[in-house]
């Protein structure tokens, strides 16, 4: 534990994971304003939190897009939920979010978050893991009503020995006790999509990384017991 602490306060002080920022892009504010308007109604159990993984659930508020919703009001419509998943957003990204009012008026019960594949390649996992740190310490802060499940980031690329896939392996051996010092759940469903041999198949994640309609099946039927338990 003391490890674990002792790096996070290291990585913190020169990472850019996790100092919060805005993204330029037109769709993005649009979409991070739809997000606000959806938080001030409240009345909501569940909210997701994310990148583009999460983002392509589907779901509300839509700022324009268009989904398959058919997986997600099946697993969770009576939940209410709410999909707070950016498409290519990173650590830095979700806190500018979360402190700019994407929850404000709403304490859901349940906050499902997987985020950082997006970091990989221009973060390290300790400071990917940081930036993590940073968003459970917000909602602690903020909505501490909730209890928040922490996803092990997904696999990615075909082969286990691939780069991709070993830093996020490595990131997520960090985000499990990084879950436990901060009172999340930890929920590592990757095996659920991997073969005996830990090969991706692209019938599962065509580009090795999104999950199609079959991949989010597997991914609700990996999260409803946990939901469960909490939301009955």
């Amino acid at each position: 534990m003391f490890a674990l602490l002792s790096f996070l306060v290291v990585t913190q002080a020169s990472n850019d994971a996790t100092i919060p920022v805005p993204r330029p892009d037109e769709w993005w504010q649009n979409r991070h304003k739809a997000e606000v308007e959806r938080a001030k109604k409240g009345d909501s159990d569940l909210a997701f939190i994310g990148d583009s993984i999460t983002h392509g659930w589907g779901g509300g508020p839509e700022a324009g897009e268009r989904f398959n919703h058919e997986t997600w009001d099946k697993a969770f419509g009576k939940y209410k939920p709410i999909n707070l998943g950016f498409s290519g957003d990173r650590t830095q990204h979700v806190l500018w979010r979360l402190q700019h009012g994407e929850l404000d008026g709403v304490k859901p019960k349940v906050m499902v978050i997987m985020i950082g594949t997006n970091n990989i390649g221009g973060n390290s996992p300790e400071q990917i893991t940081a930036g993590v740190a940073s968003i459970l310490d917000w909602l602690h802060s903020h909505q501490g009503q909730a209890k928040v499940v922490l996803h092990a980031i997904f696999p990615r690329s075909p082969n286990p020995d691939n780069r991709a896939r070993r830093l996020v392996e490595a990131t997520n051996r960090l985000l499990e006790p990084l879950a436990q010092q901060k009172g999340a759940i930890f929920l590592d469903i990757n095996a659920k999509f991997l073969d005996e041999y830990g090969v991706l198949s692209p019938t599962i994640m065509p580009d090795f990384l999104h999950p199609n309609l079959d991949g989010y099946k597997i991914w609700a039927d990996g999260l409803t017991p946990t939901l469960k338990n909490l939301l009955g």
